[in-house]
């Protein structure tokens, strides 16, 4: 039934999948809908996407109804299989966890890059109770194995279980941020805790993984029965050190500059304009993306689009326009001046890109001068 014929993969559990039919009774179009996002073009390392018309998006993928995909959404979220925030586009597919593992590090870097792609959404609580459960399975399966050590370098292996810790970090932000408290086990809170207070700060994923083993095990003796624990007073730690550890440095400053940058650029899609100025401002958001990738301080929404209305802007040495670019011209420009590096930093912001001699330089390598 599952057409596989354009490469699409994923990884399918089949007793659990005999279980999702007997036990759970999942319909065969809900199963045939819950396929499609396991393991279909939308799938993703997080298993969360960010899906405008995702019953459309669905029923086309599938070739069922939309009526057919709509009741299959709204039995896979009764079931606890999915969580769809309709309003902000997003889909996350708990059961593509039960399925599935954070198998590495480079693993890790990408979900974590996902979550902050991610709009803000109530998803957000969800996924951070599900890489709670993973994240104390993980630590558990650590405690019962001695650690593997390099042959080439006598050091031990990082322990499954910080991979889970750098994601669950950025969850938690991400939750804080919008006010969304997860139910978090004791254990899973000391594990984090423990963690982000030693000495050295943990890296962020994108620059440089964690190679470090997980520092001394937490006696869980009295909490290993707390599996679900009152959600205020267990998670309020974890929330109220958020914005400490930022300061350290001991959060992914990188994920959380970024998340926090696309936030404030795609937030002027909202603002209230006029068609004509607002058709401008949506291209030229769109046009700038790629800087949220490569800017390093958190730019404010004033300034991205104080930025943003500037990039067809080509100055001479007197600040006077000599030349207005097109969309694709300018998606030249910044193709060429990410090749290029201006610091030892690397950073490429936005800000960087207008500088009026760089852009100029730029313009003329590019042949439009």
């Amino acid at each position: 039934m599952y057409d596989n014929s354009k490469g699409h993969f994923g990884v399918i559990n089949t007793r659990r999948w005999q279980e999702l039919q007997k036990k759970l009774k999942v319909t065969p179009i809900s199963m045939y809908v819950l396929t499609e996002l396991l393991v279909g073009r939308y799938r993703n390392s997080l298993g969360a996407i960010h899906l405008p018309f995702a019953i459309q998006s669905i029923a086309k993928a599938t070739h069922l109804t939309e009526d057919e995909v709509h009741k299959a959404f709204l039995e896979l979220q009764e079931k606890g299989l999915i969580v769809h925030d309709e309003e902000n586009e997003v889909v996350f597919v708990l059961e593509y966890w039960r399925h599935n593992k954070v198998s590495s590090t480079k693993h890790a870097a990408g979900v974590c890059s996902k979550i902050a792609d991610l709009p803000d959404t109530f998803a957000f609580k969800a996924m951070a109770e599900t890489f709670a459960e993973l994240l104390l399975e993980a630590w558990r399966d650590d405690q019962a194995h001695t650690p593997v050590v390099s042959k080439k370098t006598k050091k031990a292996y990082q322990p499954t279980a910080t991979r889970y810790i750098q994601i669950m970090c950025l969850l938690l932000e991400r939750c804080r941020d919008l006010e969304l408290v997860p139910k978090i086990n004791k254990t899973v809170k000391n594990i984090i805790l423990n963690e982000l207070d030693q000495d050295t700060p943990m890296h962020t994923p994108i620059d440089t993984p964690i190679d470090t083993p997980m520092h001394t095990p937490i006696d869980i003796t009295d909490t290993e029965t707390d599996t679900e624990t009152d959600t205020e007073t267990e998670t309020e730690d974890l929330r109220q050190k958020g914005p400490t550890l930022q300061k350290t440095g001991k959060l992914k400053a990188h994920l959380s500059t970024k998340g926090q940058n696309y936030k404030n650029l795609t937030s002027l899609l909202g603002e209230d304009l006029n068609n004509e100025e607002a058709k401008k401002i949506a291209e030229l958001v769109y046009i700038a993306k790629p800087f949220v990738e490569t800017t390093s301080k958190i730019l404010n929404k004033d300034t991205w689009k104080e930025h943003i209305l500037e990039l067809p802007y080509v100055y001479d040495e007197e600040g006077t326009v000599i030349l207005e670019l097109d969309s694709e011209d300018i998606k030249s420009l910044i193709d060429r001046f990410m090749q290029k590096n201006y610091s030892k930093a690397n950073d490429k912001s936005i800000v960087l890109f207008n500088n009026r001699d760089i852009k100029r330089n730029l313009a003329y390598e590019q042949g439009l001068l």
